[in-house]
């Protein structure tokens, strides 16, 4: 894992939200890998490193998920329990049914995306904006042509707040 940039674009769009930002950074990737953890998302020191690892050992996966810890907003060093709360279906490697019956792991945080599968399944690298964020529409197409990985180890902080999106219906 390279610790290096190669450039730094910044750019600010009025009222484009999370989703918007997502669309139009990924115009500009490069690299091999990606993930777009959300502004309460935390990454655990080893999370690239661990995801990267797996991807490397998986050439055939295009995406990988981890498992992560679930913190309250003002206690995040209190860790009751794990995001995927055993799910029996995160081992599976095709999640494109399991994502149908809402059966798998959204946090963008877990998730890290082969860049070779996204180019594969979004060959403008673009999605429809929404307010609850790209996440089905990008891994959706990726779940449906490869496999889904996954590392039982947590890897990142999945915040819960009153206030957030995920708490809103």
């Amino acid at each position: 894992v390279s610790s290096g940039i190669d450039f730094l674009l910044v750019r600010r769009t009025k009222n484009g939200g999370l989703s918007e930002a997502i669309k139009d950074g990924l115009q500009h990737a490069k690299g091999d890998y990606f993930s777009c953890p959300e502004y309460d998302d935390v990454l655990l020191p080893e999370s690239v490193a661990k995801r990267v690892e797996f991807l490397e050992r998986h050439p055939s996966y295009g995406v990988v998920t981890a498992d992560s810890w679930v913190v309250e907003e003002n206690e995040l060093d209190k860790r009751n329990r794990l995001l995927t709360r055993s799910n029996p279906n995160r081992y599976e490697l095709n999640h494109f049914i399991q994502t149908l019956h809402f059966k798998t792991t959204f946090n963008a945080a877990c998730n890290m995306i082969r860049m070779s599968a996204f180019d594969a399944t979004h060959v403008s690298r673009s999605f429809v904006p929404s307010r609850l964020g790209p996440n089905v529409q990008i891994l959706l197409p990726i779940y449906y042509h490869y496999n889904k990985g996954f590392i039982p180890e947590p890897l990142s902080l999945f915040v819960e707040r009153a206030s957030s999106l995920s708490h809103t219906r």
